[in-house]
């Protein structure tokens, strides 16, 4: 028998409010006030295309790594990551050029390694980061703990 290659739709809406503003939403999920920013002529305090294309990132980086960490047998004790989008003018055309993600992760000295190749291996297999034109750069600190997980 032949396998398919599973395929997989996500589906939002978005409802324009006023001005630069709207609401995304998707089905069973909690909603979000956008905008345009402020650096286009939005509003501060909206969450903006921009802002989500970076946390779509992060998340990816962010899952993808538990998910191959877990299929390891390795465990956390905590994760946390912070990330920052560059956008630029590159031949005329304003766009992004670089994503940077900076996880700060726990776990105990026994796990080090194999959070470590997850880490790795999480920026090349992250679904995401594979559909940009430029690579993801991850600064990655693991700290040992002797906290019980």
């Amino acid at each position: 028998m032949k396998l398919k290659p599973k395929k997989y739709s996500f589906r939002t809406n978005i409802r324009w409010l006023q001005a630069r503003r709207g609401i995304l939403s998707a089905d069973g999920r909690t909603t979000i006030d956008i905008a345009c920013p402020p650096e286009f002529g939005g509003e501060l305090g909206y969450w903006t295309a921009e802002h989500l294309f970076v946390a779509a990132t992060e998340i990816c980086i962010m899952t993808t790594f538990i998910w191959l960490l877990e299929k390891a047998g390795g465990r956390l004790i905590s994760y946390e990551s912070e990330a920052v989008g560059t956008a630029q003018m590159i031949n005329g055309d304003f766009r992004f050029s670089k994503i940077e993600i900076r996880p700060v992760i726990t776990t105990k000295e026994i796990f080090f390694s194999k959070v470590k190749d997850a880490m790795e291996k999480a920026r090349k297999q992250c679904l995401i980061s594979k559909a940009l034109n430029f690579k993801v750069k991850i600064s990655t600190i693991i700290k040992q703990s002797e906290m019980t997980i």
